[in-house]
């Protein structure tokens, strides 16, 4: 993949809640992300773009606005996961989050750093569903008060450290909804 982002590594803290009890509740305080920007390669199937290609290239992308003033970016996350093409239920979503600067003007974006994100199957007692849900924080002193805040969820570790993840997981544009508390 021929991409013109800058892979830093900054030691930006990233801090991920998540919970294998139910967390529905956490949505009731969100509202619609105002002017997202998505985009994917993955297959669109019923509304959801699965990232499910046999060399781990495709992948989900956002450009979010972030709010003025804030102190720090919480995200509710919903994706859907299985473990193969018309697969099972159950399974926790597993990707690999990257997260910068998107590209504006003379700037090619800027990519600040990645990490493993699991979300847990919201129906841990009876799996009969492919949704898994959690939280995603992210410091807004890492954006260097950008406006935006690119996001890019793939299936392999663009910098190497991590194996692919066999696992199918689905995005849409809704995915990621900032959380107002």
């Amino acid at each position: 993949m021929n991409m013109k982002w800058m892979h830093i590594s900054i030691g930006v803290m990233l801090i991920f809640s998540l919970s294998a009890c139910d967390i529905s509740g956490l949505w009731n305080t969100s509202t619609p992300t105002p002017e997202v920007t998505f985009w994917s390669d993955g297959d669109l199937i019923n509304g959801w773009y699965w990232l499910r290609d046999d060399d781990y290239s495709d992948s989900a992308r956002w450009i979010i606005p972030i709010p003025e003033n804030a102190a720090s970016i919480t995200l509710n996350v919903e994706a859907l996961a299985t473990d193969r093409a018309g697969g099972g239920f159950g399974f926790d979503a597993q990707f690999f989050l990257s997260y910068g600067l998107p590209a504006s003007g003379d700037n090619q974006g800027l990519l600040l750093g990645r990490l493993p994100v699991s979300l847990p199957n919201i129906h841990p007692a009876n799996p009969d569903t492919y949704l898994c849900r959690g939280t995603v924080t992210i410091p807004v002193y890492a954006l260097k008060g950008a406006p935006s805040l690119l996001l890019i969820a793939m299936r392999k570790d663009e910098m190497g450290g991590f194996p692919p993840i066999k696992l199918h997981i689905a995005f849409n544009a809704a995915s990621f909804q900032l959380s107002i508390r």
